[in-house]
């Protein structure tokens, strides 16, 4: 079973940032305009749940936005999708799922935890 979580970070979310040379993606450039805006934002979460004790890896532009997984083990992991809504880019999602027979309560509980416990986060949504 997955999480969605809704929210705006105003203070973190960079409607003017460009994309490096690093971040093109050549086959989705839309997708690295929306990733060099939610930068900031999905290295802030991934800070915030190494504070929690979540030893998540550093993200990584793809074309669904940031990816960053916290691993179960040997095998199993919780992936973490960061990206911003179609219709609103400053309307930022995240999606948490257990992959490979992971559990993703723990990761869900605490990444939860950080958005509703943060001054950064406004108009929280969680489906």
């Amino acid at each position: 079973m997955s999480k969605e979580f809704q929210f705006r970070a105003p203070t973190l979310f960079d409607a003017s940032a460009k994309v490096t040379e690093k971040e093109v993606l050549h086959d989705a450039p839309a997708a690295a305009e929306a990733g060099a805006r939610t930068k900031k934002v999905a290295f802030w979460l991934k800070s915030e749940m190494a504070n929690k004790g979540l030893a998540a890896n550093d993200p990584e532009l793809d074309e669904g936005g940031w990816l960053f997984s916290v691993p179960q083990g040997s095998g199993p992991f919780v992936l973490c999708i960061l990206g911003a809504s179609p219709d609103d880019q400053s309307l930022l999602v995240l999606l948490v799922t257990g992959i490979g027979g992971a559990t993703e309560d723990v990761v869900t509980d605490a990444i939860s935890h950080i958005l509703r416990n943060a001054s950064e986060i406004t108009e929280l949504k969680v489906d």
